[in-house]
């Protein structure tokens, strides 16, 4: 009895798998245990080597040809000229250009030097407006006051305008501080910037501005003077005329400087405008010049020149070809269903059909296109693949096989892909439950690796049997 229920589970076994074997359009099975792998994913494409860079290059004006300077199969490094036009009416422009430039450039130096002269004497313009102002206070107007240093200056006169007399006493008391004050600002400009020294312009004239008002507060009270004699009326008059023309100096002299200055930097920035200009038009003429020169783009080697001298050339015509000499790739097109696991960066391996299978050349992805290109219905991406070193066994035109590595797990759970059978949109296995029947197993799939095992992410563990198809590991 044992025996038969043992032929029994085994019928139901084979039964079970010779049913998927039809179903899954499978050959052959066996039995296996679920492991671990390490897998690589690779996306395969066929694709010609070209130049990475390849130039036409042409004119961008008209012109007579004088010199041919590179021939077909030179080397040439990048900014090498190439073909040359005539530009000697250019060039005589360029010469007249760069005389005037240097006209100009020499007025704006000279305008710098006059306001650098400017900016030098502010100093002593400051010292100088200031010992007027001290001299109409100290030894013009202390001549009218009692006293004019103490805590309580008096004037030496009688006023009707009592207020008035208030107002200029107080005045020369505060005279004390305006000039203390002032003097200290000055003193501590002795080592300051330029800048620093065009700003102290503007609190120096209210310093000026004070002293006047207090000068003409002082006249405005002697205006009304009683107990004097004419004699000492007219002397002291006259002392206050003298403050008040020294006031007067010290603000034209400070007012000229101010104007001298900002007129300076007005001419300055009127002549750099002026000078920027030549400029542009000696960048202009240059430019000109340029466009009558091809210059390799690259470094590589002259594959066309079809240029002569004393040819006529038409803009944009193309006249010579260079491709680079070392920097190589191959475009290759990738299936819509792969294209997605392709990264700028990549890894990729290369053999050439010249040089067999067994020599490999290092590659990295450097473009995927966007857009889709549509061949007999399909979608295909075209990916760029780089030489990673150079290498004068690569030329171009040869045909290439290329392995782009898109993805690596290591130590993972993997079976053959073979043993994987699509069910509802989905993927299951078979597992060897020992029971005499195989276990329908839902699993989800993860990379799939060049030596045609399947990552599985969920479904299995490591160390169950299942049932592999077409061969096992």
């Amino acid at each position: 009895m044992l025996l038969a229920g043992a032929g029994v589970a085994a019928l139901a076994v084979i039964s079970g798998v010779v049913w998927y074997l039809n179903a899954g359009g499978k050959s052959s099975a066996s039995t296996l245990t679920v492991g671990r792998a390490d897998l690589t994913e690779v996306v395969q494409a066929n694709g010609v080597v070209t130049p990475v860079k390849n130039a036409d290059l042409a004119f961008q004006v008209s012109g007579r040809v004088v010199s041919v300077l590179q021939d077909v199969g030179a080397s040439v490094t990048a900014g090498q000229w190439l073909v040359m036009l005539d530009s000697s009416d250019l060039n005589a422009q360029l010469d007249k250009a760069n005389a005037d430039l240097e006209a100009q450039q020499a007025t704006l130096a000279k305008d710098r030097t006059d306001l650098a002269n400017q900016y030098d004497t502010i100093l002593t313009t400051l010292n100088d407006v200031f010992a007027k102002a001290n001299d109409a206070v100290r030894n013009q107007g202390d001549n009218l006051f009692t006293n004019p240093e103490s805590d309580q200056p008096l004037l030496n006169f009688k006023t009707s305008d009592f207020q008035a007399q208030n107002e200029v006493q107080t005045g020369r008391l505060l005279m004390q501080t305006e000039l203390s004050t002032w003097r200290s600002d000055i003193a501590g400009l002795a080592n300051a910037s330029t800048s620093t020294l065009y700003a102290s312009l503007s609190p120096t004239r209210q310093h000026l501005v004070n002293v006047q008002n207090f000068i003409g507060a002082l006249s405005d009270a002697m205006n009304k003077y009683y107990g004097l004699t004419q004699a000492q009326a007219d002397a002291d008059k006259t002392l206050i005329s003298a403050a008040t023309t020294e006031v007067n100096a010290a603000l034209s002299e400070l007012d000229g400087q101010k104007r001298s200055i900002d007129a300076g930097t007005a001419a300055i920035a009127s002549q750099q405008s002026t000078v920027d200009s030549y400029a542009a038009n000696i960048a202009t003429i240059q430019a000109q010049i340029a466009k009558t020169i091809i210059r390799s783009p690259i470094n590589g080697v002259v594959s066309r020149q079809d240029a002569k001298v004393g040819q006529i050339v038409t803009p944009n015509v193309p006249l010579v070809s260079v491709i680079s000499s070392s920097a190589f790739q191959i475009e290759v097109p990738v299936a819509e269903t792969d294209v997605a696991k392709v990264k700028v960066g990549n890894a990729a391996q290369i053999t050439l059909d010249a040089y067999g299978s067994g020599v490999v050349f290092d590659a990295t992805v450097s473009k995927v296109d966007p857009a889709a290109t549509i061949v007999n219905g399909v979608s295909q991406y075209t990916v760029t693949v780089v030489f990673t070193n150079p290498d004068s066994r690569i030329k171009a035109g040869m045909n290439g096989n290329v392995n782009i590595l898109t993805a690596t797990r290591g130590n993972v759970i993997a079976i053959p892909r073979s043993s994987v059978i699509t069910k509802d949109g989905g993927y299951i296995v078979l597992v060897d439950t020992g029971s005499g029947t195989p276990e329908e197993r839902t699993v989800t799939l993860g990379v799939t690796g060049e030596n045609g095992k399947v990552e599985i992410l969920s479904g299995l563990s490591e160390g169950e049997k299942i049932i592999a198809f077409d061969g096992g590991y």
